[in-house]
């Protein structure tokens, strides 16, 4: 009986199980990261329509009526993304200038932090020719629907 080389072939099957179940898990763990999870980017498109739109009234003399045209925000994204925008000169209250949605007061409630119903909002100040601007932009786009 010749067994010479028998232990080469069984040792072989365990590297072979061995990256098999690497695979698997590989596979498993990637499917999760991209069905399994919530993400809420809700306060990142606020802060990042802000910027836009404060960038975009520095550099041009923007017409109220063109707002879309002039700054290159599409209208039916905002609409599609449940997005709320509003431009105020010198402080919201008193006079506004571009008004797209409507609940802003959502974003001066102390619950907005911890409730996933309420829009996150994002609020900057910004001169412009010597005029002082306030905008508030909110989001109440979800990815996905959060876990209670």
């Amino acid at each position: 009986m010749n067994k010479n080389g028998k232990l080469g072939d069984q040792i072989s099957f365990f590297y072979f199980l061995f990256l098999m179940i690497i695979i698997a898990l590989g596979i498993a763990g990637g499917a999760y990261l991209f069905y399994g999870g919530e993400h809420d980017f809700r306060e990142g498109e606020s802060e990042i329509l802000t910027y836009l739109v404060e960038e975009c009234m520095k550099e041009k003399d923007v017409k109220w009526e063109n707002f879309y045209e002039e700054c290159g925000i599409s209208k039916g994204a905002m609409e599609k993304g449940k997005i709320i925008l509003k431009i105020c000169k010198e402080q919201c209250g008193k006079e506004e200038v571009f008004v797209f949605g409507s609940n802003f007061e959502a974003c001066e409630f102390k619950g907005v932090f911890s409730n996933k119903n309420y829009p996150k909002c994002s609020t900057r100040k910004t001169e412009v020719k010597g005029i002082t601007y306030e905008i508030i932009a909110g989001s109440n786009n979800f990815a996905r629907r959060q876990n209670e």
